[in-house]
């Protein structure tokens, strides 16, 4: 599993059991914002708002 914040313990049957790959060392918190955004939009075109001479 990949989160990017790893701040609860998740396992299947024991602690430890179940890998976690922690994003927040990689991705800023303002690509996720972005994405979340993007993948979260009701518009036609989600980046459209973002387009170059808007």
């Amino acid at each position: 599993m990949a989160y990017f914040n790893d701040d609860k313990e998740i396992y299947l049957d024991k602690p430890g059991d179940l890998p976690v790959l922690e994003l927040e060392n990689y991705i800023s918190a303002d690509y996720l914002e972005n994405y979340q955004h993007l993948t979260t939009s009701k518009a036609w075109i989600p980046c459209a708002s973002k387009a170059i001479g808007r």
